[in-house]
C-alpha cells in the first residue's frame, strides 16, 4: 500500500483542517486520538501529522458556533452531528489519558500537553449534548425520529466509544 499511502499524502499535503461543522471537529478529535496511539509507537511523521491535526482541533473547538447552535430549537439541529461531536469529545478525554500515561517518553515540544488538556477540557460540551439527546422529548421529536437509526448509533457509540476508537 505504499503508492495508496504515497497519493494520500501528497493529496493531503498543506491542506488545512480547521472547521466549525460540530461533525467534522468530532472527526478530528477522533482522528487525533487513534493517530496518537499509532504515533506514540515512536513514529516521527504520524508524531508530526498528529501536531497538525491537534492544533486544527483547537483552533475548531474554538469557534463559539458550537455552543449556539446547541441553543437552537431541536427543529434546527441534527442530533448525530452534535453526537458525532459528542463522540470526538470522549475520545479527547482518551487521548488526554494516553498522553498522560507516556508523558515520562514524550517531550513537551512533541505533543504539547497543555494543547492536549484544552482539547480535552471541553466535557461539559459533551455532557450538555449526551444529556439532551438522552431525553425523552427529544427521541420524540421530529428532529431525532427522521434520523432514528443513525441518531440512536451515534448515541450509543458516544456513550460506549472505546472499541469504536481503539486501533
Amino acid at each position: 500500500m505504499d503508492a495508496e499511502i504515497s497519493d494520500m499524502r501528497s493529496l493531503c499535503q498543506g491542506l488545512r483542517w480547521e472547521t466549525g461543522d460540530a461533525l467534522g471537529i468530532g472527526g478530528l478529535l477522533t482522528d487525533a486520538y487513534r493517530l496518537a496511539q499509532l504515533a506514540l509507537r515512536r513514529d516521527g511523521e504520524r508524531m508530526r501529522l498528529l501536531v497538525d491535526v491537534l492544533k486544527a482541533c483547537a483552533a475548531s473547538l474554538d469557534h463559539d458556533v458550537l455552543t449556539a447552535s446547541l441553543e437552537e430549537p431541536l427543529r434546527h439541529r441534527l442530533a448525530f452531528r452534535e453526537l458525532g461531536l459528542a463522540l470526538g469529545l470522549r475520545a479527547a478525554g482518551l487521548l488526554e489519558a494516553l498522553v498522560e500515561s507516556r508523558h515520562a517518553h514524550l517531550e513537551d515540544s512533541v505533543v504539547p500537553h497543555s494543547r492536549v488538556e484544552d482539547i480535552a477540557g471541553h466535557d461539559t460540551l459533551r455532557e450538555t449534548i449526551e444529556t439532551q439527546w438522552l431525553k425523552a422529548a427529544c427521541k420524540g421529536h421530529e428532529a431525532w425520529v427522521s434520523h432514528q437509526d443513525i441518531n440512536a448509533v451515534m448515541l450509543a457509540t458516544s456513550l460506549a466509544p472505546e472499541s469504536y476508537l481503539r486501533v
